[in-house]
């Protein structure tokens, strides 16, 4: 418990007023009042359980720019209003100018560029218990030089496929370009071939590792084509009333998309009269009349149409169809609605989905035409977009829906088929909401600050240890969604400070290994939550040193594999981790990916390792291992997803499920599943999918992939079942961008990341 109460210095009357109390209130075993702290002002006579005392060690050294914080963890016993209760407060007795104390218990400094180079002078004291005892502590900060990027530019910023180009950084401090490797300051760097649109990160670390980023987007430079049309070339049977549809592979400039540029054409090559429209990435030719039955006819687009950077198509795109003896007179129909008819407890957060019988009209479909009203038939407002071969359509309300509540969904008669046929009448349906979907903030209270730590669920507690605070640490916290609240790890004995480690949850411990310390490194450290205590891990036989790997827990054993060591580049060896008998065991290397940053998960018999970066080319390719034979097997290469450096993996039980490549040109994302079983790779559906989530993570959620956070990016929840995405509200959710995230069974807890300075904040998500 954490009073807010905060006594005054304690004074010889109030002592004695206190001690009458006690004295009085003996008879009851209130306390006994306390003395024996560092600083006892108590007298004689005073005997404290326990003695207040400073449990935490401050850091000791700082950033010039960078904000120095410093969590004091002190426990003691007080009284308030004659109860006797846990106290952790503290006063600062001399700080550094521009010090402060935040929240009660946070020292937080951001040092000046006059501070740099000096010993920087702190002391602070416990607040006085009853009898004036208090502890204190006194320690030095050691200022060092902020890391600096001057410039970060590229010799081209659009490419051709397969160009290579070289990028120059002129910074302060220790370079490296993600994905490329370490650099130094004004010496230009080759990339490999691109072959799409690529993210460079350029990431600056100083001596006691504060970090600054800054990244180059290289687009790739390809000439605007047609992706698809309806009907399709060499399409028959189409009816004589339906329109010509093409979709183009980027956004275009609609004003030379017109009747010079798009030309429908009879078989004897006379041009048909119609209307030319675009809207969305989609031109429309409406034929005036009817077409003539049983006839070929052809489509002309031709490169007078250009992007918006005023690129022209590369060559004329053509299409040809014939049509059938009728016109098409079936109205469209719905099929099929989400949320259904009448149904209970819908997210807040739930996107409003309706599916027809048939394509329909794109431009038909808008805020008049399919309307969402709560229970006061207020309309919502929202987005509406038309997908999956415009079969259907989908709303998605700008902010969270009210908390049971029964909202009615609405498609009007306005919308029409591709061959202008209409609904026959409208189309409503009703749905309550409950709350579900809906993020819940953490209390940061005792809470940890950190960024590219780990975190493991114990079935009752999140545990963080590891990352970077101000400089790298060796601390950490369990969190308790049951009681909101934060309690410190043991330092005692814990593996020295680190970030790009790992950890896995053996079901009684916390193992955490390898990671850089300033340098990689082969050591770890086995964390009991029961008794709050660390035990090394044994190095015999231990992997080389290395940081950025990946580690899977079998049931047995911890698995590590691949990474990278600055000193020896991408890594593909590994070992076996037994906790019970501190040993490890070699992995075979026959058949074995060599990748970093690849994407690992385990089946519960074999761990899948795919993709990653090889040192010159982000591979789309990968190999299962089976611990108990220690054998590798070559994954399927057709229909895997992109090679990409921004994939995130999980396992849903029976299937790797692969999601995170961005289309730079479209902004789409895509993805796989793979079913070890059957060796074969399938597509995932990308309606309804999170949009640009470069680096994002995921989390399986019981029957569902929830995809959360990366740069600039959406989140949703994936059901393979039906292959459908829905998405997750972003109302009262965490920053988005490297929050280490677990499922707990019924809820998502993310914590952390970075936004310019780590992050001591998070929320949980639970999800319908």
């Amino acid at each position: 418990m954490r009073t807010e109460w905060k006594a005054a210095a304690a004074k010889p009357a109030w002592t004695h007023l206190w001690r009458t109390l006690l004295t009085g209130l003996a008879v009851i075993a209130l306390a006994s009042c306390g003395g024996g702290g560092s600083d006892d002002e108590g007298g004689s006579g005073c005997v404290a359980s326990p003695a207040p005392q400073i449990t935490s060690t401050p850091p000791v050294t700082a950033t010039v720019g960078f904000e120095y914080r410093y969590f004091v963890q002190a426990t003691y016993s007080c009284f308030y209003l004659f109860v006797p209760t846990s106290c952790y407060g503290f006063d600062a007795l001399r700080l550094p100018a521009g010090a402060r104390v935040s929240g009660g218990s946070t020292v937080k400094w951001t040092p000046s560029a006059n501070s740099l180079n000096m010993e920087a002078q702190f002391e602070i004291a416990t607040e006085p218990d009853i009898c004036g005892n208090r502890a204190r502590q006194s320690w030095s900060v050691r200022v060092y030089a902020p890391p600096v990027i001057q410039s970060f530019v590229a010799s081209k910023t659009a490419v051709i496929p397969g160009e290579s180009i070289t990028l120059t950084a002129i910074f302060q401090g220790s370079g490296e370009i993600f994905g490329l490797g370490p650099i130094t300051s004004g010496i230009p760097i080759t990339t490999p071939a691109l072959n799409g649109s690529t993210d460079f990160t350029l990431v600056v670390t100083n001596s006691v590792s504060a970090r600054v980023t800054r990244t180059l987007t290289i687009e790739l430079d390809i000439p605007p084509a047609v992706m698809s049309t309806n009907p399709v070339n060499g399409a028959m049977g189409v009816p004589v009333n339906h329109a010509f549809y093409a979709t183009f592979n980027k956004k275009m400039d609609g004003a030379t998309i017109n009747s010079a540029t798009f030309v429908l054409n009879d078989f004897n090559n006379n041009p048909v009269n119609g209307t030319v429209s675009y809207f969305d990435n989609t031109a429309v030719f409406m034929p005036a009349t009817l077409l003539a039955a049983q006839t070929p006819y052809s489509v002309t687009i031709t490169d007078g149409v250009r992007d918006l950077a005023g690129n022209s198509m590369a060559v004329n795109y053509v299409s040809r169809f014939a049509t059938s003896s009728e016109p098409d007179v079936t109205r469209p129909q719905v099929a099929s609605t989400f949320p259904p008819a009448q149904s209970k407890n819908i997210s807040l957060d739930a996107a409003i989905l309706v599916t027809f019988n048939e394509s329909v009209d794109p431009s038909s479909v808008g805020s008049s035409t399919f309307i969402l009203r709560d229970s006061n038939q207020n309309t919502v407002n929202g987005t509406i977009r038309v997908a999956n071969g415009w079969n259907s359509a989908e709303f998605m309300p700008s902010t969270a829906l009210a908390d049971s509540t029964i909202y009615t969904a609405i498609v009007t008669t306005q919308i029409k088929d591709l061959a202008g046929n209409t609904m026959t009448t409208d189309y409503s349906w009703t749905f309550t909401t409950g709350a579900f979907g809906t993020w819940q903030a953490i209390s940061t209270i005792g809470a940890p600050t950190r960024n590219f730590h780990t975190a493991v669920w114990t079935g009752s507690e999140m545990v963080l240890w590891g990352g970077s605070s101000a400089g790298i640490s060796n601390t950490g916290a369990r969190y308790n969604p049951s009681t909101d609240a934060w309690i410190p790890t043991s330092t005692a004995g814990a593996p020295r400070e680190r970030a790009y480690h790992t950890a896995i949850w053996t079901g009684s411990e916390m193992v955490v290994w390898g990671g850089s310390v300033g340098g990689s490194t082969n050591t770890g450290g086995r964390y009991n939550p029961v008794t709050n205590a660390w035990a090394p891990t044994s190095t015999t036989g231990a992997p080389s040193a290395r940081e950025n790997h990946t580690a899977i827990w079998t049931g047995s054993e911890m698995v590590i594999w691949g990474g990278i060591y600055h000193d020896s580049g991408y890594l593909n060896t590994g070992a076996r981790y037994n906790p019970t008998t501190d040993s490890w065991r070699p992995i075979s290397t026959n058949g074995a990916p060599s990748t970093y940053h690849n994407k690992v998960v385990w089946t519960g018999n074999e761990m899948i390792v795919w993709g990653g970066f090889n040192g010159s080319v982000w591979l789309s390719s990968g190999a299962r291992y089976n611990p108990v034979a220690d054998v590798w097997t070559p994954m399927a290469a057709v229909g895997a997803p992109p090679a990409s450096e921004s994939y995130t993996a999980t396992w849903s039980g029976s299937e790797m499920i692969v999601w995170g490549h961005v289309d730079r040109n479209t902004g789409a994302s895509s993805g796989a599943r793979y079913n070890p079983v059957t060796d074969a790779w399938v597509p995932i559906s990308i309606v309804g999918a999170p949009a640009q989530a470069t680096f994002p993570q995921a989390i399986w959620a019981s029957s569902e992939m929830i995809v959360w956070g990366g740069w600039s990016g959406t989140s949703a929840r994936y059901f393979p079942a039906t292959d459908t995405w829905h998405p997750i509200s972003n109302i009262g959710a965490p920053t988005e961008f490297h929050n280490l995230r677990v499922w707990t069974g019924s809820e998502m807890i993310v914590w952390g990341g970075n936004t310019g300075a780590d992050l001591n904040t998070g929320s949980r998500y639970r999800p319908q």
